[in-house]
């Protein structure tokens, strides 16, 4: 076989991975979760995320009002614990998130007392900063 006959079959083979991966689904794609704490006081997040018989957790983050956590990201359904942070042992919120094609964006608010809940909003196009990204 010919130097120009291999360089053409490693060519046709390198187009044909691309092409099978070009077509594979994105399923272990690892979607990015930000929070930003809008009540009053200190808060801890812990996001606990199960895929494929694996569980990861992020280590807890303490977020001050008004301030963003920096992106989280992990495969699979995910499980968001707030705590207070004066606290640890009272659990505000514990709920599970479902996995998204998509980068998503919450909002921490106050509820009932004692409790805050998760609002969507809108994922911030240009970094993560401390300070507010969208209203």
């Amino acid at each position: 076989m010919s130097s120009r006959q291999q360089q053409s079959n490693r060519f046709l083979w390198a187009g044909m991975a691309l092409a099978v991966l070009g077509l594979a689904p994105q399923l272990g794609r690892a979607e990015t979760i930000i929070f930003r704490n809008d009540t009053h006081m200190a808060i801890v997040v812990q996001v606990t995320a199960g895929f494929k018989g694996r569980v990861q957790r992020t280590r807890p983050i303490l977020l001050a009002p008004k301030a963003n956590s920096g992106p989280i990201m992990l495969l699979g359904d995910k499980q968001v614990a707030i705590y207070d942070a004066n606290l640890p042992t009272r659990v505000l919120y514990k709920d599970f998130l479902s996995p998204s094609q998509y980068n998503r964006a919450f909002s921490i608010q106050p509820d009932s007392p004692g409790r805050v809940r998760l609002q969507m909003i809108p994922f911030p196009q240009g970094g993560f900063g401390t300070g507010g990204f969208l209203p």
